[in-house]
């Protein structure tokens, strides 16, 4: 299980700094790279908090490697 795992799983991220050996939380950061499903997700956990509130959320279209898969 790498970094991007435990952050994803809600591990503290000064606890997967001290696991993976990352020494600085730009390190971590820099290599912890948000998936356009992980934005999605966060979207509609954001809209179902405040139902009420209308936002419009937009996504980089996906590339054909992407669509692929």
């Amino acid at each position: 299980m790498d970094s991007d795992n435990h952050t994803s799983a809600g591990v503290d991220p000064h606890t997967v700094m001290m696991f993976s050996g990352h020494r600085t939380a730009s390190m971590l950061k820099r290599y912890h790279i948000i998936a356009l499903d992980d934005l999605r997700r966060a979207a509609e956990r954001g809209s179902a908090y405040a139902p009420g509130h209308r936002a419009v959320v937009t996504f980089p279209m996906r590339t054909r490697r992407e669509r692929a898969e």
